[in-house]
């Protein structure tokens, strides 16, 4: 069975609605960098670091604490 995402539900919508896609992604994209994991529901896609889905409360956002590095 081969998967194909340009046939799930959110594939259609990404190739029927470009310019909202790019929104979300921009969207996501700031709050990521803020620091608030949030999946993106319009083209199912994860944050860089997957956090919005590894330890997930509820299904929208979650503030990420990003470890500290050993010096």
């Amino acid at each position: 069975m081969n998967y194909d995402y340009r046939l799930t539900p959110a594939g259609i919508r990404v190739s029927k609605h470009p310019r909202i896609y790019k929104l979300t992604v921009v969207g996501q994209w700031i709050l990521y960098k803020i620091g608030i994991a949030v999946h993106n529901h319009f083209a199912d896609e994860c944050t860089p670091d997957f956090n919005c889905c590894e330890k997930r409360i509820g299904k929208t956002a979650w503030l990420r604490i990003p470890q500290k590095k050993k010096e």
